[in-house]
């Protein structure tokens, strides 16, 4: 294996210190997918499909930068081949699925919203038929602090009384916002725009520069 020169070298820690960065963002993923995994499970009775698959998506996404990361800076350490392979491969695969997923995350996103509006909406409706709903419904009013799927009036609409759990205790009035909204911007807030962040990491012209001369010179 020839000796690097004062240049490669500087390629060499180029990519190295790139890739930790891009294995620190699948651990990041990873853990935030996990934490919301646990949070849609204690919702689970009315949350929909999409968002469960998204959040199953978030963590395959970190799983698949954390690989990235690690092979990319394995390969960037000893020059193997092998890793430098596998590393190019995933490289190929997440360049050409960048313009797919995020075609496909824009739509979700409008999909994703649809869903939780009809949820809510429902749930409202089923309130003081289905205990399951009550109970799930209660958790979310008293933690998002939000009352009904637009306001209160999505109860007395529908003949129920404003429940307890739509109630300000420091006020003793409704919550003025509907749950609609507020659960929309918890999950664009932790889910949606982390899928969109992650998408946005390109690998520059110079750092895919340093991995081609890193690679032939790994021959």
């Amino acid at each position: 294996m020839p000796t690097l020169s004062c240049g490669y070298k500087c390629l060499q820690f180029l990519l190295i210190t790139f890739n930790i960065l891009v294995f620190a963002c699948g651990i990041a993923l990873i853990v935030i997918g996990s934490l919301s995994q646990v949070a849609v499970n204690n919702y689970s009775t009315g949350i929909d499909s999409n968002i469960k698959g998204l959040v199953i998506f978030i963590i395959i996404l970190g799983c698949f930068l954390f690989l990235l990361g690690f092979l990319g800076f394995c390969g960037a350490c000893t020059k193997n081949t092998c890793c430098l392979t596998i590393y190019a491969i995933l490289l190929s695969v997440m360049v050409a699925a960048e313009i797919g997923v995020g075609i496909a995350a824009a739509v979700l996103k409008e999909d994703v919203k649809t869903s939780f509006v009809s949820v809510v909406r429902n749930s409202v409706s089923e309130y003081s038929k289905n205990p399951d709903i009550q109970n799930l419904f209660d958790k979310i009013q008293t933690e998002f602090k939000c009352c009904g799927s637009e306001s209160s009036i999505d109860y007395t609409s529908t003949g129920q009384s404003v429940p307890s759990s739509c109630t300000d205790s420091d006020t003793g009035l409704a919550y003025q916002e509907g749950c609609s909204n507020k659960i929309i911007a918890f999950f664009e807030k932790y889910l949606i725009a982390v899928v969109v962040a992650a998408f946005r990491i390109r690998y520059p012209s110079n750092i895919k520069y340093c991995f081609y001369c890193l690679y032939y010179s790994s021959y």
